[in-house]
């Protein structure tokens, strides 16, 4: 591509670290034309120091830039690479710990490194624009707008967002998608930072201060300080943190994140966290430190003061596969690991391997692999570097046990010899690859299937793959659904049920947005929206209200707004759709498996009515009972591996749920108020189109919560209230999981609760009691030619409404699997299945565990921290938007070719 008006349009907005860097990788490309928008009037970065790691090296050197950078530091080889902590509250300082740094740590001057990104940007390749402040921009099918704020605008293929922290392209992404994080959070920690020239530190008769030998990290409670050398060895970056724990994600008292302060403040009195005249927190910051700790604050030449905000974890990096975040703009993080720059440089080298690869029929395809790769490394980091400021002010769970603390503190950097920037862009090309593979697959596929539709050709019964589902609950009935489209061909599919016909017990199933679009996919979500009242669409959510409840008075104390869409149904007319979808003679029923045995090149399966029938592929969906789980695990734990014994049977959780259904004409409707699980209403700050938030609500207390929404198109309530006691978690509960209960017991469990949730649990007429279990997550699903599926592999809690969905993600992505497979490649397809699908299946099983003690004020971290706890709960359903089910898919499909 010649000619400018066949380029890639590349617009990046912002021109710090990250922009410069990405730009820099993008002027290599000539089918590329790369605009780089800056707000100010020239580059300029606010700071003083810049660390990166030795993984930022290697890019700089695949980027033909290390020997620039090399001319700016003076610690490229330094052999004492690593932090000195040292305990310094107190008169008598103390060294407890060294961390030596083995991934390499170069420490810079920030405009210096800035310098060498802006000198090696090729003249005449990428076009810089000074004074673009970018208001906002709209995607159509072909392109971007951008709308700056002179009234100038301009078009684009691909919108970058390298805008930090405050980025305007991150808050037109999200709104109406994902607000809770849009804005930066404080986190309760002020910085004081300056520079300080190295005569200063070495005294007449030749003494150096520590720090020239040395990075420190000055420790002390709530507060700590970092010393190292920067610009050539001739100045000394210091950053100096005081942090106040109770005012993370609060307001901080000076809406100016930097300004000017005095050494007075710094070394003596500092109103840090007041907000009005009134209720002055008075912080004696550093004084009473040790005199090493006071000489170099003394020296700081013009200080500045920082309140330090960070994201929250961000649930996706790119939308409307034109318009992606890179760096602050996507995962600003606290400067604790020093780690900021190096994700940003990272974040732009693999995404302009990706853009480089593309063209313009694939752009979409290249920003999903930049996603799939960025996002999980990012947002583990981000979560890494907070954790790291509370180890280093004795905060953690860690607390001052030095013995412990410092390997811990230690393990927070391990993500940067995890990998190396090479084998990252190297994934993420294989799976744009696998991308733009499976498109062309996908499509010999659908021309197959046409011709089987039409008779064109068939495959001889002995030559069909045979594909044994065990199990016909929601993952079962669904795998069989995903593979009835193939099943005429070259499979064919058996569900074998225990009982008598196909059932479901339990009441309500939650799904969200990820699920239904697997619905789409699958043709299912006409007949789905005809068994529910809450159809997703664009322009509604939904959210819980989490509410107070086991007190007389209750009252709101969070609403967690969920973008993803929530859809709920009574579970016997969920599962009906599933059943009417498959074909005829596919399900054979009264069969309960006992064993299976593995022979050379097929499954023998053995019913306990004397039957057996043989298989190529058993399916294990036999639910959290799992019979094949059971041999599965028995059977490799005896290999040598005892320990795997543990994941055969399901774990009690110690909680129970009295769950019932009330008629929703049971419940006042009528007059004021209505009961809070009738009502619709309306938010006034999360609006879309005047359609109002459908709303769930969560009653919470210690030990104990209540959930109640509407089924059966409104016209039922589902109830669950949930009791636990985690001193049970893991004993044995006994032979009967869901028994029936008396309401006096019921009623009981929450007596003294507020009368709303009293009114609701005296209108269920016959509550069931459910011993809530299960799995600890497994370390494989399959073995040799079984797989499990669903709750035979993941059972889960409840907390999180996930179950249903998860099970449903595994029939899609392994029935999408299985159509591909052949009699020589089963091996891989089950692989596939099993790496695609462990990872994120077990984080959910995890996810859920936490989300339930989050709901009853037990979380160890949280407790009743109202402020913390809320987005602490919204972050639980972040997997929901990760990633797309067409995505995994493609991953899926990218083990295999």
């Amino acid at each position: 591509m010649s000619s400018s008006e066949n380029k890639i349009r590349v617009a990046i907005c912002g021109g710090g670290i990250s922009g410069l860097c990405l730009a820099n990788a993008l002027s290599r490309y000539a089918h590329l034309q790369v605009d780089v928008y800056e707000a100010a009037a020239r580059f300029k970065e606010i700071g003083a120091g810049v660390v990166v790691w030795q993984r930022s090296w290697q890019t700089f050197e695949a980027l033909g830039l290390a020997e620039d950078f090399a001319k700016a530091t003076d610690s490229l080889n330094d052999p004492l690479a690593g932090y000195n902590y040292r305990r310094s509250d107190q008169r008598e300082g103390f060294d407890w710990h060294f961390v030596p740094m083995p991934y390499g740590m170069i420490r810079f001057h920030r405009a210096q490194f800035l310098d060498v990104f802006v000198n090696n940007l090729p003249d005449g390749i990428a076009h810089f624009i000074f004074g673009k402040r970018l208001e906002t921009y709209r995607t159509s099918t072909d392109e971007v707008e951008l709308q700056f704020t002179d009234g100038t605008s301009a078009r684009c293929d691909i919108l970058v967002g390298c805008d930090g922290i405050k980025s305007t392209v991150r808050r037109e992404m999200l709104r109406g998608r994902a607000e809770e994080c849009i804005e930066p959070k404080w986190s309760g920690t002020i910085a004081y930072r300056g520079l300080i020239p190295i005569a200063k530190l070495v005294g007449d008769d030749g003494t150096k201060h520590r720090t020239l030998d040395s990075p420190m990290m000055y420790c002390g409670k709530n507060k700590h300080i970092v010393a190292y050398t920067i610009a050539l060895g001739s100045m000394v970056n210091v950053v100096a943190y005081v942090t106040d724990p109770s005012k993370e994600n609060t307001t901080p008292s000076s809406s100016e994140w930097v300004s000017a302060c005095d050494r007075a403040e710094m070394l003596q009195v500092g109103s840090l966290f007041n907000h009005t005249q009134t209720d002055v927190l008075v912080l004696q910051a550093f004084l009473g430190w040790e005199e090493e700790v006071q000489n170099l604050l003394k020296k700081i030449e013009n200080p500045t003061k920082w309140n330090i905000h960070h994201l929250t974890a961000l649930p996706f990096f790119v939308v409307d596969g034109r318009v992606a975040l890179v760096g602050d703009a996507a995962h600003a993080m606290d400067p604790h690991l020093g780690a900021g720059g190096t994700m940003a440089i990272e974040d732009a080298f693999i995404l302009a391997a990706l853009l480089g690869s593309a063209n313009k029929h694939n752009l979409a395809s290249a920003l999903r692999a930049y996603q799939i790769v960025r996002l999980p490394k990012a947002n583990d980091v981000l979560r890494r570097s907070e954790e790291a400021g509370k180890m280093f002010e004795f905060n953690s769970s860690y607390g001052e046990i030095y013995v412990d603390l410092g390997p811990a503190i230690a393990r927070q950097w391990s993500f940067l010899d995890d990998s190396t920037p090479e084998e990252e862009v190297e994934r993420a090309l294989q799976i744009f690859g696998s991308m733009n593979t499976r498109t062309s697959l996908e499509y010999k596929w659908a021309t197959l299937l046409a011709f089987q539709q039409h008779g064109m050709t068939t495959a001889p019964p002995e030559s069909k793959l045979r594909i044994a589902i065990c199990g016909g609950g929601i993952g079962g009935l669904a795998l069989a659904c995903v593979l009835s489209k193939f099943s005429s061909a070259h499979l064919q599919v058996d569900v074998y049920e225990a009982a008598g016909r196909f059932k479901e017990i339990g009441a309500g199933v939650m799904l969200w947005g990820r699920t239904w679009r697997i619905l789409e996919l699958m043709g299912l979500a006409a007949q789905m929206i005809k068994v529910t009242d809450s159809e997703p669409t664009k322009d509604m959510g939904v959210g819980f209200e989490y509410r107070r409840s086991d007190k007389p008075d209750g009252f709101n104390w969070y609403f967690v707004e969920m973008p993803y869409g929530c859809i709920r149904f009574h579970r016997a007319h969920f599962l009906d759709v599933f059943v009417d979808s498959i074909p005829d003679g596919m399900a054979h029923f009264g069969k309960r498996l006992e064993s299976y045995v593995e022979m050379e090149s097929r499954l023998q399966l053995n019913f306990a009515d004397g039957e057996s029938t043989e298989c190529d592929v058993l399916i294990g969906c036999d639910g959290i009972k799992s019979m094949i789980r059971r041999q599965m695990y028995t059977a490799a734990a005896k290999t040598g591996r005892p320990e795997l014994e543990a994941h055969i049977e399901p774990e009690w959780s110690g909680t129970v749920a009295y769950r019932g259904l009330i008629p929703q004409e049971h419940l006042p409707s009528s007059g004021v108020p209505k009961h809070r699980t009738l009502q619709y209403p309306v938010m006034a700050s999360i609006i879309r189109e005047s359609r109002p938030l459908l709303m769930p609500t969560q009653y919470c207390g210690k030990n104990k919560h209540v959930v109640a929404y509407g089924i059966s198109r409104g016209t039922v309530v589902n109830v669950v209230a949930f009791a636990s006691n985690l001193e049970d978690a893991n004993k044995a509960y006994g032979p009967e999981w869901v028994t029936e209960s008396s309401k006096a017991e019921m009623l009981d469990c929450f007596a003294r609760w507020e009368e709303d949730v009293s009114l609701l649990l005296e209108r269920i007429p016959q509550p069931t009691k459910w011993a809530i279990h299960s799995l600890a997550p497994l370390p494989f699903y399959v073995s040799g030619r079984v797989a499990l599926l669903g709750d035979a592999a993941h059972a889960m809690q409840p907390h999180l409404g996930s179950g249903a969905g998860q099970a449903i993600e595994d029939a899609y992505i392994l029935g999408n699997l299985l159509g591909r497979a052949n009699r020589d490649n089963i091996d891989a397809v089950l692989s596939a299945y099993e790496r695609t699908r462990l990872p994120m299946a077990n984080h959910v099983v995890n996810a859920s565990s936490v989300a339930g003690k989050m709901f009853e004020f037990n979380d160890p971290e949280l407790g009743e921290e109202y402020s913390s706890l809320g987005p602490g709960i919204a972050g639980q359903w972040s997997f929901l938007e990760a990633s797309t089910p067409e995505g995994e898919l493609e991953k899926a499909c990218s083990h295999l070719y």
